[in-house]
C-alpha cells in the first residue's frame, strides 16, 4: 500500500507541464499509464479509479510498472509549472 503520509513534490518535467491545476493526486497504474485526480483515487486489482467525486486526466504512458501501488503520489506543491485549464 502506498505511505499516505509521505509528501513529494512534482517537478517540472514530462508529465508535470500537462498536470492540471486542480489535481491534488498523481498515480501510476500497472501498464505505466500515469493519471491526475482531483480527490484521492481508490486502488483496485489492476490499478487506480476515480472514487466518483472530483475530474481525472491520463498525464502520460511509461514503463510497466509491478510496484505501482507505491506509486500513488500526493500533490503538496507545485512551483514553474504550465498548468492547462483542464
Amino acid at each position: 500500500m502506498p505511505d499516505r503520509d509521505k509528501q513529494y513534490n512534482i517537478q517540472p518535467d514530462e508529465f508535470s507541464k500537462n498536470l492540471p491545476q486542480w489535481a491534488q493526486w498523481v498515480a501510476q497504474d500497472p501498464d505505466g499509464s500515469w493519471w491526475a485526480y482531483e480527490a484521492e483515487p481508490h486502488i483496485h486489482d489492476n490499478g487506480w479509479y476515480e472514487n466518483e467525486v472530483g475530474r481525472i486526466f491520463r498525464l502520460n504512458h511509461g514503463e510497466p510498472n509491478e510496484n505501482w501501488q507505491s506509486a500513488l503520489i500526493q500533490i503538496s506543491h507545485r512551483s514553474n509549472i504550465e498548468h492547462p485549464d483542464c
